[in-house]
């Protein structure tokens, strides 16, 4: 997390003035968003495959008979009228792969079908209609405060989950950056949608009967299961005994018990005498049998004497016997990392098991001419301190057009099909034009767990803004046991309170390329491909097999065109070719060992995909790799690809520009009667294929899509 969380000074300052003194009172939310994204818009974007993605084929000149054509735009995806042509947009160079610097080919997927919704998870019970009543009154605000048996909905950063098992059944516990005048704001659901404050009170319905002349029968000042300290703390603007002290013991949830630690800047104490530090991003696992809560806190404002200009944190350790606290520090409250080489120091712990041994991860904040990045270091699990030397993961991307921007930070991992996984947040966090945020997250690909550096495949960016859901980050994986891992993070609502940073969960799929995605279908795959782009469903079925990657950038181009020499790639990759070796002398004029895709190029010719085009001057026949391949041509590839011989069309004639004396006719009446094309409809109902026209990516796509439902091996 960053210190685009915001102005801490101003932030929390403003949230501990408006200390919580009255059980009525909603307080001011304290913090600034980060981002996260929900059921409508999030945007996600396709995780890196190896592999670089093709730009745009071309056409062969009108005297290759026989040879493809240069250009045809694939049709959109079956609309009931028919498909349309996409206009085309500049075409896209693609990323090259870091394992495979010559952008070949990259490893092969499977499209496992529709990704399913959260499942097997028990769902909150729902009170009565008497009870609901009675309670609405008392859960008013909750959005803004944690009012112990009130759902909320509120504020909560760089959000941890833990699944425990509770009599059987799997609970969550969830731990973010202080909030609601808690150090430590602990959150428990049983179904991952429904959040309540984690109460140590033994009577946590007590607000039901504090109004009526028996509520003095319990006196949480007694109440042994409430935290000594919390029992024994003399609340501010309240007089000993009172009912208003009873109250504010009650509301008090804090997971964290311990005192400032004496390295630790104040900030308050707030309007009830109680939070007097400022943690961040926490991260909490059971390591053994007890409970370990590492916890950023800082250790200078901005701007003070020997801080960094965004201030400076160290890491502590709290420990606890059970996962809602109370968590109390550990090692006399010393830190456990500052990384004394970043005037910034360290923020964002998150404790990760590997190969039998847990490790923390952290950010070094990379300020005052460090640089920035995510690092790991093994964990001393009697104590919770740290052993042995720390390694530096990730350093942050400074090239031209990272969607990192200024920053990488919220590092979390985990193991999924036998590969280590590195999330963690990027970007800008402060809002853009009309309060949008350019934050998002992505992942790196770590062979070595937290034990060496991880490396960003193509098209690492996850998710980012879009539509109502900005700013998507700050988040944490975590695996239920049920075979599953989810992600949880925060976004603020485009329109709404920009510091509303609220909590959200989506699972994480990884397809057998290795490549990840978030679950939802409603999180694009490509940041420039919206879930209600015609294309999006053909476009998302194209990177989930590993035949696109997109962009540096996140993006697809879907309306650039697709030249000949990406075809070949896509092609290739779509056969799930991997070791073909070109062998013999080059059958192209123009293609050679330097050429963009060369060996795909040479596997199209070898398996007679390809002839190309004859030669004015006369010798080999030209390919013309940077050429857009026309429709017609695409009809060729595809029909050759299929092994279709001697295919008659019918006499009918469905397509009104296509004849008998088209180049490809037979080829593209193949498309057609196979349903691999439906033909551009005009408002009269005359349906046409528009041969000459140039095949646009997200048309492709949608051709390559429906072949592979016809004709896939």
């Amino acid at each position: 997390m960053r210190f685009l969380r915001g102005s801490v000074t101003a932030i929390v300052t403003a949230a501990l003035i408006f200390g919580f003194t009255t059980a009525g009172n909603a307080l001011a939310k304290s913090e600034t968003p980060d981002g996260g994204m929900n059921g409508n818009g999030i945007s996600a974007e396709q995780s890196p495959d190896p592999t670089p993605e093709p730009s745009d084929p071309a056409t062969n000149p009108p005297g290759d008979t026989n040879q493809e054509t240069t250009d045809p735009e694939t049709t959109d995806p079956i609309p009931p009228d028919g498909e349309g042509t996409e206009t085309p947009a500049p075409p896209e160079t693609p990323e090259p792969d870091p394992q495979d610097p010559n952008g070949t080919e990259p490893g092969p997927g499977i499209n496992p079908g529709p990704l399913e919704p959260i499942q097997n998870i028990e769902t909150e019970p729902v009170p009565p209609a008497s009870a609901r009543a009675a309670a609405r009154n008392w859960c008013a605000g909750s959005e803004a405060w944690m009012r112990p048996s009130c759902r909320y909905t509120g504020t909560f950063a760089d959000p941890t989950v833990l699944p425990v098992v509770e009599n059987g059944k799997t609970v969550y516990y969830a731990f973010g950056t202080t909030t609601s005048n808690l150090r430590l704001p602990v959150l428990r659901s049983t179904d991952l949608k429904n959040w309540y404050p984690n109460i140590y009170s033994s009577q946590p319905k007590w607000q039901d009967t504090w109004q009526s002349a028996d509520r003095n029968n319990y006196n949480p000042r007694t109440d042994p299961a409430i935290p000594a300290e919390i029992r024994n703390h003399r609340y501010t603007n309240t007089a000993a005994g009172s009912f208003e002290e009873k109250r504010e013991t009650w509301f008090n949830v804090d997971g964290l018990v311990s005192k400032r630690p004496s390295w630790a800047v104040p900030i308050g104490p707030d309007a009830r005498g109680w939070m007097t530090q400022e943690n961040w991003a926490p991260g909490v696992a059971k390591i053994g049998n007890k409970y370990f809560a590492y916890m950023s806190v800082r250790t200078r404002y901005p701007g003070q004497a020997g801080g960094a200009p965004d201030g400076s944190f160290c890491i502590a350790v709290a420990t606890s016997s059970k996962p809602g606290g109370p968590y109390g520090y550990a090692n006399g409250g010393a830190p456990v990392q500052c990384q004394n080489s970043d005037p910034g120091g360290a923020i964002d712990p998150e404790p990760v098991s590997y190969n039998g041994k847990w490790y923390l991860l952290w950010k070094g904040q990379g300020q005052a001419g460090v640089t920035q990045g995510l690092y790991a270091q093994p964990i001393n699990t009697t104590t919770g301190g740290l052993t042995g030397r720390f390694v530096q993961l990730l350093a942050r991307d400074m090239s031209p057009g990272t969607w990192e921007v200024n920053t990488i930070e919220n590092p979390s991992m985990a193991t999924i099909g036998g590969t280590s996984y590195l999330f963690y947040a990027g970007g800008d966090y402060y809002p853009g034009p009309n309060n949008t945020s350019n934050y998002a997250t992505g992942y790196a690909i770590c062979p070595k767990g937290p034990t060496a550096a991880c490396y960003r495949p193509a098209g690492n960016r996850l998710m980012s803004s879009s539509g109502s859901v900005q700013g998507p980050g700050g988040g944490s994986l975590f695996q239920p046991g049920d075979g599953t891992t989810r992600f949880a993070y925060h976004a603020y609502t485009y329109g709404g309170q920009q510091g509303m940073r609220t909590l959200r969960i989506t699972n994480v799929h990884r397809w057998p390329n290795g490549r990840l995605t978030l679950s939802t279908d409603l999180n694009p795959v490509f940041a420039d491909v919206p879930n209600n782009h015609k294309f999006n469903a053909a476009i998302r079925w194209l990177a989930g097999k590993g035949i696109t990657t997109g962009d540096k950038a996140g993006n697809f181009n879907p309306s650039g065109n697709v030249t000949r020499a990406d075809m070949a790639a896509f092609l290739y990759r779509y056969n799930k070719t991997t070791n073909y070796t070109p062998t013999g002398p080059e059958p192209f004029a123009d293609v050679n060992k330097n050429t963009k895709f060369y060996k795909e190029i040479r596997w199209m010719k070898a398996n007679g995909l390809a002839t190309g085009s004859k030669n004015p001057s006369g010798g080999k026949p030209l390919y013309k790799p940077q050429d857009s391949i026309s429709r017609e041509a695409m009809a060729a590839f595809l029909y050759r690809l299929s092994g279709t011989k001697n295919y008659k069309p019918s006499a009918s004639q469905p397509l009104v520009d296509i004849t008998p004396k088209s180049k490809f006719y037979r080829e593209i009446r193949w498309m057609y009667a196979n349903g691999i094309t439906t033909g551009n409809r005009l408002p009269n109902g005359t349906v046409f294929f528009d041969e000459k026209g140039a095949t646009s990516r997200a048309a492709f796509a949608a051709f390559l899509q429906r072949y592979d439902r016809k004709f896939a091996k």
